[in-house]
């Protein structure tokens, strides 16, 4: 228990993508396995591949840092598809190993397979954050909601859970709904600091609601804290689209296409 409390505000920061903070504060302090699972995950959120996989070895001792190393593997292009079908197949109780198969399976669009690996740890709240994401992928709203509920009746003030309420808001589509997800992320970041993860959050509001001139403003602001920051990319090149600017899509569809090219 008190390994779980000294590690809830790095967690926190991770949920609010707060990865160079994560880093720093993984790094100091005694290196249990949870606190460098957190230390690598950061990294490659970072897309730090390179280093991930040149400081973790592939028999790790730890099945958290393994699964780790192997999604940066994936990130790299990697064909290691059969190795995450025999990582599922274990009995592995690591809602971390959850999680990784998991974002594996939603890059592939394996949606089922995704919801598989992360349905017996509903009391993790990644691995719940991860659920209802796929809910919505699936357009199930109702479940996406339901399975909210149940979230708040255990983690009810977690930062992940207020995110999560936000993301349905986003999806359930009227003006209201777009500023009280767009109130959620301006507060975490108002209150912590905003990373790119929460412009980009506030930009899809701005961006839903028309507002584009808006939504540019704050997708340029997190790229300029984190350049290869893919869902600004990726929701540039939409408002491009949206707002009539071919200007806007041409250039950050070809910065998105060279990103995919480099390797690091």
């Amino acid at each position: 228990m008190a390994e779980v409390e000294e590690l809830l505000p790095i967690r926190n920061l991770f949920s609010l993508g707060s990865y160079q903070q994560v880093i720093n504060k993984s790094s100091s302090g005694q290196q249990i396995a949870a606190r460098r699972s957190l230390l690598y995950r950061a990294y490659v959120a970072q897309a730090r591949y390179s280093l991930v996989l040149a400081e973790l070895k592939a028999d790790d001792p730890s099945v958290d840092l393994r699964a780790i190393r192997l999604l940066a593997r994936y990130f790299v292009k990697e064909d290691v598809l059969d190795e995450i079908r025999a990582l599922a197949a274990e009995e592995v109780t690591s809602p971390m190993v959850a999680s990784v198969v998991a974002t594996v399976w939603i890059n592939e669009n394996e949606l089922e397979l995704a919801l598989q690996a992360v349905a017996r740890h509903s009391k993790d709240l990644e691995c719940a954050a991860i659920t209802v994401q796929i809910y919505l992928k699936l357009n199930r709203l109702d479940l996406a909601k339901k399975e909210l509920a149940n979230i708040k009746t255990w983690a009810d003030d977690a930062t992940l859970a207020q995110i999560i309420e936000a993301w349905i808001s986003i999806y359930e589509g009227s003006d209201q709904k777009y500023q009280e997800a767009f109130y959620v992320f301006e507060e975490l970041a108002s209150s912590t600091s905003a990373t790119s993860k929460l412009l980009v959050g506030q930009a899809v509001c701005r961006l839903h609601a028309k507002n584009y001139d808006a939504a540019e403003h704050l997708l340029l602001e997190a790229l300029n804290k984190s350049n290869n920051d893919q869902e600004a990319l990726a929701n540039l090149i939409v408002l491009g689209h949206a707002a009539s600017k071919p200007d806007l899509v041409s250039t950050y569809l070809g910065y998105r296409n060279l990103f995919h090219l480099i390797k690091v």
